[in-house]
């Protein structure tokens, strides 16, 4: 059971539905996607691994869910969708970079037409500081 953790909140998202993808543990966006963006260098240490959450579970955060691999629920149409992953990462300092992709050709409902690849490089300490809540970072992929 997760009881504890380190919150790096990407507020600048919009929610909707995305692709979240990591690299070295999912496979990459393929050649329907374009690459929008690159930001990248920002401090992330991690203990007990990682993972990947919508906001919305904070809402009404239960400890006792973060124990699987994934979090899920079902929609009103009965299709699963899953709001959080949890990823093996080794403890240790990394620096993390958010890569924003859209689909060339759009997909309708239910599929995702913008997504995510969270790159991690792992370093032996930290040499600057950057805050993915300041205004200066657009994640907002889908209005690019």
């Amino acid at each position: 059971m997760q009881k504890e953790g380190i919150w790096f909140p990407i507020s600048k998202i919009n929610s909707g539905q995305h692709l979240i993808k990591l690299e070295g543990y999912d496979n990459t966006f393929n050649d329907e996607w374009e690459q929008k963006f690159e930001i990248e260098g920002f401090n992330l240490k991690i203990e007990g691994g990682l993972w990947i959450s919508d906001i919305g579970s904070f809402y009404t955060f239960n400890e006792g869910e973060f124990c699987g691999e994934a979090i899920s629920f079902k929609t009103g149409d009965g299709d699963i969708q899953y709001s959080d992953f949890k990823y093996d990462v080794p403890a240790g300092k990394y620096l993390l970079s958010v890569k924003g992709f859209l689909r060339k050709e759009k997909k309708g409902f239910p599929n995702p037409n913008s997504g995510f690849l969270f790159s991690l490089v792992k370093v032996d300490e930290f040499s600057g500081f950057k805050n993915p809540r300041e205004d200066i970072y657009n994640f907002n992929v889908t209005n690019m």
